[in-house]
């Protein structure tokens, strides 16, 4: 179906970011952050916050915890443990 299509998409592109720029590049958390929100789409609340929460240290560490980004991520996961 779509959303496996959409996942398998993220994965790959995920994959070649994390060989070509490393696991801790911001590029890197924004397509966690996507990640996750396709699975929040797939009713997949936990593997959603581990996505978020691996987004959050990246963004944490590389744009501090100020920043619009890592904000937009805290809200993703807050909306998580809110349910």
């Amino acid at each position: 179906d779509d959303s496996d299509e959409t996942m398998d998409f993220f994965q790959k592109a995920l994959r070649i970011q994390v060989a070509l720029i490393g696991h801790h590049h911001p590029d890197v958390a924004t397509t966690l952050n996507n990640i996750g929100r396709q699975y929040v789409l797939d009713d997949k609340f936990d593997d959603a916050l581990l996505c978020y929460e691996d987004a959050l240290r990246i963004r944490c560490e590389k744009l501090g915890n100020d920043s619009l980004d890592y904000a937009a991520t805290a809200l993703n996961a807050g909306q998580i443990l809110h349910q």
